[in-house]
């Protein structure tokens, strides 16, 4: 059985936000910033301002949360103005910030009209640290006014593979051990030192031992940087594996065969509490090179017990 998380909707924090699209309004001394949405006062907004008129169709707002966060759901308040209220929206994730990845998470085509109310919307369960709201058009074109953003969700907690004991089953002559996947630095640059690489052979795999049974929420790997590397596609497919047995390749896999977008530096993988000491990447298939910048897994730090089931 997976492990049990508890979803609750988010305590709102105005210093999330660290960048927004367009110049906020500024009248009767109060600046209507992309802060008024997490403020958790109906009676402000948000009133982005721009010059390209009409049908900009992408007014943003960039969020830290200051740490990883599993969310599954988003909810908002219009202001109940015909002209200004948002239609659609996306939500999308990054891994990183210097620079940002955008993951498209969920969009939304149906925002109601004309009512101040609470709407609610679910459907997804991704995790990451940064994100961005992004309106993609209002119920007639012009800029949005937003009153509330609220999301439900959980804490991810610690990265519980940083500094554990890594392994692989070959590794690269002139470098690359496997260690360098949990030393905490996301480089997706091979020059800065900071990849695992094994040789080309049948099957390669990297593991951690995370020095006891843990329930895994999600999996991040950092895949080599395509525009410095020539071999950034390698890693797919690949499968990771979660369990109590050492032989890696013998524990269930989480999800199946995975895909990283060669654009994207990296991907988080969502394994529903699955238990276990040892998490593993392995690239099925024969003459395969596996390359691993960072790994990073996330749990809320509950140990799980022999014989518990949840």
């Amino acid at each position: 059985m997976d492990h049990c998380f508890e979803y609750r909707w988010l305590k709102r924090d105005s210093s999330w936000v660290v960048e927004s699209a367009g110049t906020p309004r500024v009248y009767n001394r109060v600046t209507y910033d992309a802060a008024k949405v997490l403020d958790g006062n109906t009676g402000t907004y948000w009133n982005p301002m721009t010059h390209t008129g009409r049908y900009f169709n992408n007014w943003y707002i960039i969020l830290d949360l200051a740490a990883p966060h599993t969310l599954t759901r988003i909810a908002i308040n219009n202001r109940g103005d015909n002209d200004h209220d948002v239609a659609a929206f996306k939500l999308q994730k990054s891994q990183g910030n210097s620079p940002y990845n955008w993951e498209d998470v969920r969009s939304v085509s149906n925002v109601r009209k004309g009512t101040t109310q609470r709407q609610e919307f679910g459907g997804f369960r991704e995790t990451a640290e940064y994100w961005r709201f992004v309106i993609t058009r209002t119920h007639a074109g012009y800029q949005p006014y937003l009153k509330e953003l609220n999301f439900q969700g959980f804490q991810a907690g610690a990265n519980v593979a940083l500094g554990m004991l890594a392994f692989q089953t070959t590794t690269r002559p002139d470098g690359g051990p496997a260690r360098l996947a949990v030393d905490g630095n996301p480089s997706t640059r091979w020059t800065d030192g900071s990849c695992a690489h094994t040789q080309q052979e049948e099957n390669p795999t990297w593991w951690v031992d995370l020095g006891q049974s843990y329930a895994v929420d999600s999996v991040v790997i950092f895949n080599v940087n395509r525009q410095e590397e020539c071999c950034s596609d390698r890693i797919n497919p690949f499968n990771i594996h979660i369990g109590d047995s050492n032989q890696v390749s013998t524990n269930p896999k989480c999800g199946g065969d995975h895909r990283i977008g060669l654009t994207m530096p990296s991907i988080s993988v969502s394994c529903q509490g699955m238990r276990g000491r040892y998490v593993g990447i392995r690239l099925p298939g024969p003459s395969r090179v596996l390359t691993l910048c960072e790994v990073r897994v996330f749990s809320d730090g509950k140990v799980v017990l022999p014989g518990q089931t949840k």
